[in-house]
């Protein structure tokens, strides 16, 4: 089971397009019914997650510099822990806050490491930001980083 269902805004919650109860149960509920569906079914659970899950406090203080036409962190600037030229890793920043958005997905990522290890399938999550699918543009309240990683669930990203 791939659980890609989400609100494809950080913003949902409080632009006032979308209530943040609605947001909660899109994503967060959703998962919950996946994983329910999972559990019954013995099947393996993959959970699209967002980069959206990173603290914001250290993302919002990053010096940052235009290249070619895409905001890269300062050559000279001093990186926070978790974060290279390469790209964010799994170590970066989770603490709160994080935003609804965010919330939301890292209760996720938490619920199917819990399922999984409860009932005894298999999950892992895929962190992904601007991804190529519909409703996803680039737009800075879809995300920051254009990079990936996978983990299973014997890790906890």
């Amino acid at each position: 089971m791939i659980d890609a269902a989400a609100n494809p805004s950080v913003l949902a919650g409080v632009d006032g397009r979308t209530s943040s109860r609605q947001l909660v149960e899109h994503n967060l509920g959703g998962t919950v019914n996946l994983l329910e569906f999972c559990k019954t079914h013995r099947a393996g659970f993959v959970l699209l997650s967002t980069s959206r899950v990173y603290a914001i406090a250290p993302l919002a203080a990053l010096a940052v510099e235009e290249k070619q036409g895409a905001f890269r962190p300062s050559e000279t600037a001093e990186l926070p822990p978790g974060l290279s030229a390469a790209g964010v890793r799994e170590t970066f920043s989770t603490a709160a806050p994080v935003s609804l958005y965010g919330a939301t997905k890292l209760a996720s990522e938490a619920l199917a490491l819990e399922y999984g290890e409860a009932f005894g399938f298999p999950c892992s999550s895929i962190v992904a930001a601007c991804s190529p699918a519909r409703g996803q543009f680039g737009r800075a309240d879809q995300g920051i980083f254009a990079y990936c990683s996978t983990c299973g669930c014997a890790n906890a990203r």
